[in-house]
């Protein structure tokens, strides 16, 4: 497992497996707010519909600082 942010877009991305590009992305609607900002993931996926990463919006929010250096 590894991952990378970006502080400008304020987003995390974790990958489970080595990095590549994913097959599809499918967009979760969590319908509710975390520290008053909607949540936002993404999830990736491989061409065998396993789940490869995982994006997460307003990372600054819920990641830890250290995470985010």
């Amino acid at each position: 497992m590894r991952g990378t942010s970006d502080g400008r877009a304020n987003a995390a991305h974790i990958y489970l497996s080595v990095p590549g590009e994913a097959a599809s992305t499918c967009v979760c609607d969590l319908q509710k707010e975390v520290f008053g900002l909607a949540a936002g993931v993404q999830l990736d996926f491989d061409g065998c519909s396993r789940l490869v990463g995982f994006e997460m919006l307003h990372a600054g929010h819920g990641l830890p600082r250290e995470f985010l250096n």
